[in-house]
This record gives C-alpha cells, sequence and structure tokens, in this order.
C-alpha cells in the first residue's frame, strides 16, 4: 500500500521574530558596548539589519519569495515556495528536532538551504508534534 505524503502547511511565527530581533540586537549591542571603533560597529550594524531583514522575511514572516510555505515529508521531500515553485530536496544532515524547534537544512536542485518551523508556524502544536514524529521516525530521506 503506497504511503500517503504527510504536508504542512507553514505560516508566519511571532515566535521566530522575536527570537531573531533579540539575537541579533543582542549581537549589535555587543558591538556597540564593546571597544570596537564607531566605524566598525556601524558596519556591524549594518550588517546585522540586513541579516534581520532576510531572516524575517525567509523563515519568520515566510514572505519573500522563496520562503517555504508547504513541506510534504514523503520518502522523499517536497517543498513549495511563497511564488508556488515546487522541487524535491532531501536532507544535508540530521534535522534538529526538538519540542520548541524544528531545523532542516535541505538540497535540492536549486542549492542549499535551511528551513526553521517553531510549533506558531504550523496551525497548532499537535501538527508540530506530528511532523517531529514524522522526521525522527519516518524514514525521510
Amino acid at each position: 500500500m503506497p504511503r500517503t505524503p504527510t504536508r504542512f502547511d507553514l505560516r508566519p511565527s511571532r515566535a521566530l521574530v522575536l527570537w531573531l530581533a533579540g539575537v541579533i540586537g543582542g549581537g549589535v549591542l555587543a558591538a556597540w558596548g564593546s571597544a570596537l571603533p564607531p566605524t566598525v560597529a556601524g558596519a556591524l550594524s549594518v550588517l546585522a539589519a540586513a541579516s534581520l531583514v532576510r531572516g524575517l522575511r525567509l523563515h519568520a514572516l515566510r514572505s519573500a519569495r522563496d520562503a517555504v510555505i508547504r513541506i510534504a515529508l514523503e520518502p522523499e521531500i517536497r517543498i513549495c515556495f511563497r511564488d508556488g515553485r515546487e522541487c524535491g530536496a532531501r536532507l544535508r544532515e540530521t534535522p534538529l528536532v526538538h519540542a520548541w524547534l524544528v531545523a532542516l537544512r535541505l538540497e535540492t536542485n536549486r542549492g542549499r538551504m535551511s528551513v526553521l518551523v517553531p510549533p506558531d508556524s504550523l496551525a497548532n502544536r499537535a501538527e508540530h508534534k506530528r511532523m517531529r514524529v514524522c522526521l525522527r521516525l519516518g524514514g525521510v530521506s
């Protein structure tokens, strides 16, 4: 009997917005509080701001064109991007699977990418648990 795909529709995540802003904001504060020259601290702040915007659009808000909005865990992984494109993917390494975050490092025909899935980016905590169980026991490659 063929296995039916397990699909997960990803939504924007408030928790990931706060986490990214806190970590990157803390790095900016550390750069300005250190003995670095102001030009170096300013350059680091600009790089941190760019990193924050990219992380928010790609992982937290899922508003970027290349943001993953759907994952289907079958014997092989299928992902769907915000602009409607779909492609196959495979895990590059063992995924990080915890109650507070699932982090997938994927290899696609377009290159390497990461997908962060906190519990609030799925419909409910049961969906997040189902994803964790699929990744731990499901034989996904």
